[in-house]
């Protein structure tokens, strides 16, 4: 159900690349939804920790921790926002389901404001076809 039934975050300013400074906050979001990461801020959250200041927000998000297979459902992960040089300050728990084309999020509300999830264009999927 999630991988039909789910929100869209699309903006440039979510991209992980997007460095202009800005103070978005990502409590507006209803976490009762699932979300998938898509068109100009990219297919997925990042995996590694994003440089303070990027994203739209003071705080940027990124998962510690590797996204699942389709065969591994849904799956729990640590999603840490960066503050300065401390590249975890705050985290929480976040839900994460491969939909087999592109990752859906069941997200937490930010712990402080100014925090926010980050996209980033990931290696993409390998998609076959059956003659």
């Amino acid at each position: 159900m999630n991988c039909y039934n789910y929100l869209v975050l699309n903006t440039a300013d979510r991209s992980m690349n997007y460095s202009a400074t800005a103070d978005k906050c990502d409590d507006t979001l209803d976490f009762n939804h699932w979300y998938r990461i898509a068109g100009a801020a990219g297919t997925q959250i990042p995996e590694k920790e994003v440089p303070y200041r990027r994203c739209g927000a003071r705080y940027p998000g990124w998962m510690d921790g590797a996204h699942p297979s389709v065969e591994d459902g849904v799956v729990t992960r640590k999603l840490c926002f960066v503050l300065g040089k401390v590249r975890c300050r705050w985290q929480s728990e976040i839900k994460v389901q491969n939909c087999g084309g592109f990752f859906v999020y069941k997200l937490a509300p930010p712990s402080y404001c100014n925090q926010r999830y980050c996209g980033y264009h990931g290696k993409g999927f390998i998609s076959c076809s059956l003659n």
